[in-house]
């Protein structure tokens, strides 16, 4: 399972309160797909490898435009004084598509307790064959 940003959503994440309760807001058409935050973090991370994020007014202007982005010093250096003053119209904020079914903060050992009763729940459902 890949549940990474349900575990951002959890009060032990080393994320910001704005950041938080962004991906709280978020729901699943508020994130893109793409390079944009890599490119503009000097990240290094293989293109074939892009980052799914919360969209934010950074990521709609240069979304397609990676290669042009990677040019543009002053882009650049606007992106950084972004992310440095906490400007969430610049803050990359890694989440998934299924971001919208997350809604409130939970301690993360309570988030795994959930996720296993949850899981085991599951299983006891299904039907088993005997042999």
């Amino acid at each position: 399972a890949v549940i990474g940003t349900r575990f951002e959503a959890t009060t032990e994440a080393l994320l910001d309160a704005d950041e938080a309760t962004a991906i709280l807001a978020a729901g699943a058409s508020d994130t893109i797909l793409g390079r944009v935050a890599d490119v503009a973090a000097d990240a290094g991370w293989p293109a074939v490898y892009p980052a799914r994020t919360l969209r934010n007014a950074f990521t709609d202007t240069w979304q397609n435009r990676e290669d042009e982005l990677g040019g543009d010093d002053e882009a650049l250096k606007e992106f950084r004084a972004g992310v440095d003053r906490a400007d969430m119209d610049y803050v990359p904020v890694w989440a998934g598509e299924a971001v919208d079914l997350i809604t409130e903060l939970h301690d993360a050992s309570a988030l795994v307790g959930r996720i296993s009763a949850e899981a085991v729940a599951a299983l006891d459902s299904v039907p088993r064959e005997h042999h």
